[in-house]
Protein backbone atom coordinates (compact mmCIF):
# COMPACT_ATOMS: atom_id res chain seq x y z
CA UNK A 1 0.00 0.00 0.00
CA UNK A 2 1.53 3.51 -1.09
CA UNK A 3 1.11 6.44 0.47
CA UNK A 4 2.52 9.95 -0.53
CA UNK A 5 5.32 9.79 1.68
CA UNK A 6 5.59 6.47 3.02
CA UNK A 7 4.76 3.02 2.20
CA UNK A 8 2.88 0.61 4.42
CA UNK A 9 2.10 -3.29 4.56
CA UNK A 10 -0.89 -4.59 7.23
CA UNK A 11 0.62 -6.84 9.77
CA UNK A 12 -0.31 -9.42 12.32
CA UNK A 13 0.96 -8.86 15.73
CA UNK A 14 0.43 -11.27 18.40
CA UNK A 15 0.92 -9.61 22.27
CA UNK A 16 1.34 -11.58 25.67
CA UNK A 17 2.85 -12.00 28.87
CA UNK A 18 5.97 -14.59 29.25
CA UNK A 19 8.39 -15.64 31.73
CA UNK A 20 12.33 -15.94 29.98
CA UNK A 21 12.08 -19.35 30.33
CA UNK A 22 8.75 -19.47 28.58
CA UNK A 23 9.70 -16.80 26.13
CA UNK A 24 12.59 -18.22 24.89
CA UNK A 25 10.67 -21.78 24.16
CA UNK A 26 8.42 -19.42 22.11
CA UNK A 27 11.24 -18.04 20.46
CA UNK A 28 13.10 -21.44 19.91
CA UNK A 29 9.63 -22.78 19.09
CA UNK A 30 8.97 -20.51 16.39
CA UNK A 31 12.55 -20.50 15.04
CA UNK A 32 12.20 -24.28 14.56
CA UNK A 33 9.31 -24.64 12.17
CA UNK A 34 11.77 -22.23 10.46
CA UNK A 35 9.34 -18.76 10.71
CA UNK A 36 10.93 -15.73 10.92
CA UNK A 37 10.32 -13.08 13.11
CA UNK A 38 10.30 -9.70 11.33
CA UNK A 39 9.15 -7.53 14.55
CA UNK A 40 9.98 -7.66 18.04
CA UNK A 41 9.65 -5.79 21.07
CA UNK A 42 10.33 -7.23 25.01
CA UNK A 43 10.11 -4.99 28.16
CA UNK A 44 10.69 -6.44 31.72
CA UNK A 45 7.55 -5.90 34.06
CA UNK A 46 6.69 -7.07 37.34
CA UNK A 47 10.15 -8.15 37.78
CA UNK A 48 9.09 -11.88 36.59
CA UNK A 49 7.39 -11.21 33.52
CA UNK A 50 8.30 -9.69 29.83
CA UNK A 51 5.74 -7.58 28.17
CA UNK A 52 6.06 -9.00 24.05
CA UNK A 53 4.72 -7.47 20.74
CA UNK A 54 6.07 -10.08 18.02
CA UNK A 55 5.41 -9.94 14.38
CA UNK A 56 6.41 -13.22 12.64
CA UNK A 57 7.22 -13.50 8.61
CA UNK A 58 9.58 -11.96 6.26
CA UNK A 59 10.35 -8.69 6.27
CA UNK A 60 7.82 -8.26 3.08
CA UNK A 61 5.06 -9.89 4.20
CA UNK A 62 3.30 -12.73 6.33
CA UNK A 63 1.73 -16.06 5.22
CA UNK A 64 -0.93 -17.78 6.86
CA UNK A 65 1.36 -20.42 7.65
CA UNK A 66 3.53 -18.02 9.74
CA UNK A 67 0.61 -17.25 11.59
CA UNK A 68 -0.77 -20.46 12.38
CA UNK A 69 2.36 -21.63 13.52
CA UNK A 70 2.55 -18.51 16.27
CA UNK A 71 -0.45 -19.38 17.29
CA UNK A 72 0.31 -23.22 17.58
CA UNK A 73 3.69 -22.44 19.90
CA UNK A 74 1.80 -19.75 21.72
CA UNK A 75 -1.45 -22.22 22.71
CA UNK A 76 0.96 -25.35 22.83
CA UNK A 77 3.07 -23.46 25.91
CA UNK A 78 0.07 -21.73 27.34
CA UNK A 79 0.24 -18.49 26.57
CA UNK A 80 -2.81 -16.22 26.33
CA UNK A 81 -2.55 -14.10 23.80
CA UNK A 82 -4.01 -10.85 21.69
CA UNK A 83 -3.80 -10.62 17.99
CA UNK A 84 -4.02 -7.53 16.57
CA UNK A 85 -3.27 -5.93 12.79
CA UNK A 86 -0.52 -3.35 12.90
CA UNK A 87 0.62 -1.17 10.20
CA UNK A 88 4.23 -1.91 9.03
CA UNK A 89 6.24 1.10 7.41
CA UNK A 90 8.41 1.11 4.82
CA UNK A 91 11.40 2.10 3.30
CA UNK A 92 12.57 4.59 5.97
CA UNK A 93 16.06 5.22 5.07
CA UNK A 94 18.33 4.75 8.35
CA UNK A 95 20.51 7.30 9.52
CA UNK A 96 18.11 10.23 8.91
CA UNK A 97 17.20 12.20 12.07
CA UNK A 98 13.30 12.98 12.39
CA UNK A 99 11.74 10.41 10.36
CA UNK A 100 10.17 8.45 13.62
CA UNK A 101 9.19 12.52 14.67
CA UNK A 102 7.75 12.36 11.04
CA UNK A 103 5.25 9.48 11.90
CA UNK A 104 4.51 10.12 15.52
CA UNK A 105 4.39 14.06 15.21
CA UNK A 106 1.69 13.28 12.94
CA UNK A 107 -0.38 10.47 14.62
CA UNK A 108 -0.80 11.30 18.58
CA UNK A 109 -2.96 14.30 18.55
CA UNK A 110 -5.53 12.43 16.07
CA UNK A 111 -4.74 8.48 17.23
CA UNK A 112 -3.81 6.75 20.17
CA UNK A 113 -0.82 5.00 19.26
CA UNK A 114 -0.31 2.17 21.42
CA UNK A 115 3.61 1.17 20.20
CA UNK A 116 5.66 2.09 17.86
CA UNK A 117 8.83 -0.09 17.47
CA UNK A 118 11.62 -1.27 14.56
CA UNK A 119 11.68 -4.49 13.16
CA UNK A 120 14.17 -5.82 10.71
CA UNK A 121 15.55 -3.96 7.51
CA UNK A 122 14.62 -0.29 9.07
CA UNK A 123 11.20 -1.46 8.73
CA UNK A 124 8.69 0.32 11.86
CA UNK A 125 5.47 -1.10 13.23
CA UNK A 126 2.77 1.04 14.49
CA UNK A 127 0.00 -0.19 16.61
CA UNK A 128 -2.55 2.36 16.58
CA UNK A 129 -6.47 2.93 17.58
CA UNK A 130 -7.61 3.30 13.77
CA UNK A 131 -5.15 1.79 11.05
CA UNK A 132 -7.37 3.64 8.40
CA UNK A 133 -7.16 6.92 9.86
CA UNK A 134 -3.17 6.54 10.68
CA UNK A 135 -2.79 5.39 7.28
CA UNK A 136 -4.88 8.05 5.64
CA UNK A 137 -2.47 11.18 7.96
CA UNK A 138 0.52 9.22 6.69
CA UNK A 139 -0.49 9.21 3.19
CA UNK A 140 -0.59 12.65 2.68
CA UNK A 141 1.67 14.36 0.49
CA UNK A 142 2.76 16.76 3.19
CA UNK A 143 2.22 14.69 6.55
CA UNK A 144 0.92 17.59 8.94
CA UNK A 145 2.62 17.22 12.01
CA UNK A 146 0.14 17.38 15.30
CA UNK A 147 0.67 21.17 17.30
CA UNK A 148 2.86 21.02 20.08
CA UNK A 149 5.22 23.86 21.99
CA UNK A 150 8.43 22.17 23.63
CA UNK A 151 9.53 23.61 26.50
CA UNK A 152 12.85 23.35 28.08
CA UNK A 153 12.52 23.11 31.76
CA UNK A 154 15.70 24.51 33.77
CA UNK A 155 18.04 21.72 34.84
Amino acid sequence: MKGGTFTFNIRTQYTFLANDRTLSCILSGIAKKKINITGFLQTKIRNHFNFVRLVVGSPDAETKHDLRVARQVLTSLGVKFQEEKVIQVLRITPGVPGVINRIFGALWCKVKVKSFYIGEETRLFLNVSNIHKAIKILSQTKVVQCPKTCIRRPA
